[in-house]
């Protein structure tokens, strides 16, 4: 996540809550904790820049939180489920519609006076639940630690399972998961930490004649 830090001030119009979500589809949805329009979008097709319309969906700001180290961020999010017909409402059309999972957004809190935000937080969305008014998203930043790092634990011993595809084995005889004994040596999902030491000395080749290379006038 990005994290903007807030500039506190006594007067002018109340901040506006401004999310912009971008799904994996490509469809591209603008909220806000009130209607407004005419506001700068923080996400756009093809990055032009564009002024948007945001509806009314957002219930209140989101409550985000922030670690200074390698744990993930995390965010919470509430948009309303009201707004439709008794059959089908907006957000389980929207979400029928596309893939929220993994979709991505930038929220922003909003100076409209002074068109700049105050805050600004970018990441990924995952639907916690919908209940029957309101729809709970949930927040993560876009690099997070836990999806990120690799599934395997390096050590001396190959992490492969044998005789499956990657590891790519034909034979009768398990292997002990080491590159000595290894039947695919190329495809040996290890580190090799053994290496040769107490070198005998060695002298370097010098040239002990000297040339002069100076030329007679």
């Amino acid at each position: 996540m990005i994290l903007y830090p807030i500039q506190g001030t006594r007067t002018g119009v109340a901040p506006v809550c401004l999310l912009d979500i971008q799904t994996v589809d490509g469809n591209i949805y603008y909220v806000a904790d009130r209607s407004i329009s005419n506001i700068p979008a923080a996400i756009t097709v093809d990055n032009e820049p564009a002024l948007v319309e945001y509806l009314p969906w957002l219930m209140s700001a989101p409550t985000f939180r922030f670690y200074r180290s390698t744990q993930t961020d995390t965010g919470s999010i509430l948009l309303q489920n009201l707004s439709g017909n008794s059959v089908s409402r907006d957000f389980e059309r929207l979400a029928r519609r596309s893939a929220l999972e993994g979709a991505m957004f930038v929220f922003r809190w909003w100076n409209a006076g002074g068109e700049f935000a105050w805050r600004e937080v970018h990441g990924t969305l995952t639907v916690a639940g919908v209940p029957k008014t309101s729809a709970q998203l949930n927040a993560s930043q876009l690099i997070a630690g836990s999806d990120d790092t690799p599934a395997e634990i390096y050590g001396e011993n190959c992490q492969l399972v044998w005789g499956e595809k990657r590891c790519g084995a034909t034979g009768d005889t398990e292997c002990l998961y080491s590159y000595h004994t290894c039947q695919v040596p190329e495809h040996f999902m290890g580190v090799l930490n053994t290496y040769e030491k107490n070198f005998e000395e060695t002298i370097a080749p010098v040239i002990t004649q000297t040339v002069n290379r100076r030329r007679g006038l």
